[in-house]
């Protein structure tokens, strides 16, 4: 009769509570960088003459912000010590920083508006010029295309938003945390790096520069119109206006859209049948944003070369951690 002893199960007390607070660097660093872009954008708002907080978010807003977090916290308090499920725990706090960091980089890049740094247009309408494209060409083509003026909006629209929350879904249903961790993280640092850039070579839009008239906008159902250069030109001044005037960010170099549509491709590869649920959107958002945000051709190139290189940063940084 053998001799050999069992192996010895632990009970779920002896195994103890998840842990609190993940170990991964990445998600250190993704939470210390979101705080320090939430904090620097409340800073920034007390110190401007124009309150964008309270224009952009009010007091709904901010308490709807406010309890997103308190739910994700009462959720990491629940699976560390209740329910004890460590990867319910990892994806959360890999979240946690999300809503406060949309809000607060969406605002810096109004802020970034009143540095007045010299405007690029000039400088970006050559580059273009220099690369063999024809950006006027291209939106006089597309105002032909009746697919484009009426569905290119909603594309451009909502995939932007649509496309992250699907990756960050995905995901947490497959339970891959890692590649969580690595999109969450993705999302925070590109934001920031987009509103620096953004801030440093600002431009009025594509569509001032080559003098676009409001009726031809409102034919190509842009996002943005003839009239969003008056308005910027007086949010580099701080002067009063209503963000109702601007429903989006005021970043022209890098297209944060391109941004987003290659990282949704990117973050996609792993699953063939995901990637064709990712791709075709991805890539007609990234065709659209030349003529619905008034983008200048090198502000796509910018976005998608940036995205790539954070990428491969990000996933350095997640295996080193």
């Amino acid at each position: 009769m053998s001799m050999i002893a069992s192996p010895a199960i632990s009970s779920p007390a002896e195994i103890g509570p998840a842990p609190l607070l993940p170990q991964s660097r990445l998600v250190r660093f993704t939470l210390i960088l979101g705080i320090a872009t939430v904090a620097v954008t409340f800073l920034w708002n007390s110190l401007h003459r124009t309150d964008w907080i309270g224009q952009l978010l009010g007091w709904n807003g901010v308490t709807a912000v406010a309890i997103v977090n308190l739910f994700f916290l009462a959720l990491v308090v629940i699976y560390s010590t209740v329910r004890r499920d460590p990867l319910i725990v990892r994806a959360v706090i890999a979240c946690l920083i999300l809503p406060s960091y949309a809000a607060a980089v969406n605002i810096l890049t109004f802020h970034a508006a009143s540095l007045q740094m010299p405007l690029l247009d000039a400088t970006f309408a050559r580059w273009d010029a220099a690369l063999g494209l024809d950006w006027p060409a291209f939106a006089r083509w597309s105002a032909d295309q009746p697919l484009i003026r009426t569905y290119g909006i909603h594309l451009y629209t909502y995939w932007y938003f649509l496309a992250p929350l699907i990756l960050i879904l995905h995901a947490m249903a497959v339970k891959d945390i890692a590649r969580l961790e690595r999109i969450v993280g993705f999302i925070v640092v590109t934001g920031i790096i987009t509103v620096i850039i953004g801030s440093l070579m600002p431009a009025a839009s594509v569509f001032a520069h080559h003098g676009i008239s409001d009726e031809f906008a409102r034919y190509l159902n842009s996002a943005v119109d003839a009239n969003y250069a008056k308005v910027y030109g007086a949010m580099r001044n701080s002067e009063p206006i209503s963000l109702g005037d601007v429903a989006h960010g005021t970043v022209t170099f890098p297209s944060h859209h391109t941004l987003m549509g290659v990282a949704a491709i990117l973050f996609s590869m792993h699953s063939r049948r995901f990637a064709l649920l990712m791709v075709p959107p991805s890539l007609g958002m990234i065709f659209l944003t030349p003529t619905m945000g008034g983008h200048y051709f090198v502000d796509l190139i910018a976005g998608a070369a940036i995205a790539i290189l954070c990428f491969l940063g990000i996933n350095r940084l997640a295996r080193a951690g």
